[in-house]
């Protein structure tokens, strides 16, 4: 099997891997199992395109790094990279350009999962001349203090910290304009959940959904009241940032339906990570979803999981597991040919889930 990875240029912070080193062991663990890996780096449309007529030259499945390219090397127009692939019918990795697009922008997502009725925070999507009238947008939006606010576009916590937690009108405004200073707008205002992140790793083989299920937490701050910011994010595993699973009946029983509705409202394929958190009444709401989690070894959140989940083999076995996971699920959905390894570790990771998923509901 051959796999080929396409970067672009300028947009590797937004990619599954956010370098050419952070990549490299993706690299390895497709090469262990026997699959054949090529490697483009693209800067235009016309060095993508001059990249798709010698991939096209033999069968293979595309992971595309990033969610656009760049229309020329110094231009600042962008296009999308799925559109690209889907216009010369090449198999690829993860979700199409609708999905990605509705996913990068939280206020559009939200705004989907919304009208499929799915829980999620109360939210309101500011832009800076509706700072006036903020009052009337949290009634009309059935919002009450604590709120929470964060940048609309982006990843890894950046923009957050402690004080985005606001208790009154006027450090909500206050916040809300330094926060589109900073980072521009509009500006996302929800509902501030307390407790503990709820991370939900979704693997779609087709035939079934593979969820993995984990708290994500860290001790430097004050328990419930608290967010994990920028700081936490960036500190190593295994010291006052932690992930447990989530063993919980009543918590378990609610992210089935949930990672379905989420992943048909959004058209997402093969992966995606949710973030949760419970509300007052123990209702699992869904406050982000990503396009492209990332998959850097040791350190991504996605990583952390399934090392967590499958404590008892080595960290590099469980990270090669997801790997082919994610291949796994991809290549049924284009009915290609895997390596025997590839097939073999997805299955025996499906097959103890499905294991557990029984012996959970017994």
């Amino acid at each position: 099997m051959n796999i080929t990875i396409i970067n672009s240029t300028g947009f590797w912070p937004l990619g599954w891997a956010i370098t050419p080193k952070t990549q490299q062991p993706v690299l390895n663990s497709l090469r262990r199992a026997g699959a054949t890996v090529d490697v483009y780096e693209v800067d235009s449309r016309q060095s993508l395109l001059d990249a798709i007529d010698i991939i096209k030259q033999k069968p293979c499945l595309i992971w595309a790094n990033a969610y656009k390219v760049k229309e020329a090397a110094n231009s600042d127009h962008c296009f999308w990279l799925a559109d690209v692939l889907n216009q010369h019918n090449l198999p690829f990795i993860g979700s199409d350009r609708q999905a990605l697009s509705d996913v990068l922008l939280k206020h559009n997502c939200q705004s989907i999962l919304e009208k499929a009725n799915i829980p999620i925070p109360a939210f309101a999507s500011i832009s800076e001349p509706m700072l006036a009238e903020l009052d009337s947008i949290i009634v009309a939006r059935s919002m009450s203090f604590p709120l929470f606010v964060k940048p609309d576009a982006l990843s890894s916590s950046v923009g957050i910290s402690q004080d985005c937690i606001v208790k009154d009108i006027n450090s909500l405004t206050s916040k809300i304009t330094q926060m589109g200073a900073d980072f521009g707008y509009p500006v996302m205002v929800e509902e501030f959940l307390p407790g503990n992140d709820i991370t939900v790793a979704v693997f779609d083989s087709g035939e079934e959904q593979l969820l993995l299920s984990t708290y994500y937490t860290a001790d430097n701050h004050n328990g419930a009241e608290s967010v994990l910011d920028r700081t936490d994010r960036l500190q190593d595993w295994g010291g006052s940032k932690r992930m447990s699973m989530v063993t919980e009946a009543h918590i378990l029983a609610q992210i089935p339906a949930l990672a379905l509705s989420v992943c048909k409202a959004l058209n997402i394929r093969d992966v995606t990570r949710m973030d949760c958190r419970l509300d007052e009444s123990g209702q699992l709401k869904v406050f982000d979803v990503n396009g492209l989690p990332g998959l850097e070894f040791p350190d991504s959140v996605t990583v952390w999981q399934i090392i967590t989940q499958l404590s008892y083999v080595g960290q590099q076995e469980a990270f090669d597991t997801l790997i082919y996971l994610v291949i796994y699920c991809a290549a049924k959905r284009y009915k290609l040919t895997l390596p025997a390894l590839i097939e073999e570790k997805a299955m025996a990771y499906i097959q103890e889930y499905d294991h557990n998923k029984r012996t959970t509901v017994a």
